[in-house]
């Protein structure tokens, strides 16, 4: 993943991708409108579903349009989009604790992540991938147990959790998404046959959702894992890269198109 500089140079280039796309007449920022550190730092980026590159048949008819040949050009996906709102967001209103509320699954959350998720539904209105429904009530009535914020959660809002932590992982703190994957089994890693972010349902001390559409290969799992933006984090009991347990897939996938 290149670590936390590589992450800076991502969020940066990111941001130019950002600001000139508003401008940009068809959507696309072409090659040479970019500084080469930037373009560098996109193609990076594209990597790990941050930013979509121009295939084959958009580079030619962008070339029509610009009555020149395009060789490269660039745009933010969804998931670079909301990494970037949630990021460069300040801190979310203070939360209220009202007592518990009715669900399906206990989750423990610590303040750090608690106010990760609470900046995640405060930007609702402004992310291509929203929170599920009803979660913005679960966070407001979380109930604290000690160092501890529990929720009752669907699993829908579970995978919406989850979605929140890898937002702040690409923005430089992975600690949230890591702890979530060891104790819940749910993560976002990167699909390279996808070519984005997928829901990834690992073995999780915890997790209880319904079982999941697609099985991963053992390869799969491994390439998966090996992409996981902290290279750190203790993977779940039973699963790792070099592990026969297979992984499976949620519903859940933030593959959507912008």
């Amino acid at each position: 993943m290149g670590g936390m500089r590589g992450r800076k140079s991502w969020l940066e280039a990111m941001r130019v991708l950002r600001h000139l796309e508003k401008d940009a007449e068809w959507g696309w920022v072409l090659v040479g409108e970019l500084l080469p550190r930037h373009q560098r730092a996109a193609q990076a980026a594209a990597e790990q579903g941050l930013v979509e590159l121009a295939g084959r048949e958009t580079r030619a008819e962008l070339s029509a349009y610009e009555d020149r040949p395009v060789r490269w050009a660039a745009r933010l996906s969804p998931q670079g989009h909301d990494v970037l709102t949630f990021t460069d967001a300040g801190p979310a209103p203070a939360s209220r604790h009202e007592g518990l509320a009715g669900g399906e699954m206990l989750i423990e959350l610590y303040r750090a992540e608690l106010e990760a998720l609470s900046l995640y539904v405060h930007l609702a209105g402004r992310l291509r991938v929203p929170p599920a429904e009803g979660l913005a009530d679960r966070v407001r009535t979380a109930r604290q147990l000690g160092n501890r914020w529990s929720l009752w959660l669907t699993p829908d809002q579970i995978e919406s959790v989850a979605y929140a932590f890898y937002l702040r992982s690409m923005g430089g703190c992975a600690t949230q998404a890591s702890r979530f994957a060891r104790e819940y089994g749910l993560a976002f890693l990167m699909d390279p046959s996808e070519g984005c972010p997928r829901l990834t349902r690992l073995p999780g001390t915890r997790c209880t959702l319904p079982d999941a559409r697609v099985t991963l290969t053992d390869e799969d799992t491994g390439d998966l894992l090996d992409d996981w933006p902290d290279d750190r984090w203790p993977p779940p009991p039973g699963c790792s890269a070099e592990s026969s347990v297979a992984c499976r897939t949620a519903s859940f996938t933030a593959c959507s198109s912008a």
